[in-house]
């Protein structure tokens, strides 16, 4: 299935969600998966946004994919 590890949603397993501001008022977005050393860190600049990701998958590809399911 899709954007699922083990048969369940990616957000069962013990994800963290953490918003930030920068000192410069930049807004971070951070999604954490500790349980499999995944990441996903979201930049907002203006209208447009980067995402920066690590950890042996994908963890936003996956989001996505599971997005446009």
């Amino acid at each position: 299935m899709r954007g699922c590890r083990g048969g369940r949603p990616v957000t069962d397993l013990g994800d963290r969600l953490v918003r930030a501001t920068t000192n410069e008022g930049a807004r971070l977005l951070y999604l954490f998966d500790p349980e499999r050393e995944l990441f996903a860190e979201f930049m907002v600049d203006g209208p447009e946004g980067r995402v920066r990701q690590g950890g042996p998958i994908s963890l936003w590809d996956r989001i996505e994919e599971a997005l446009i399911a």
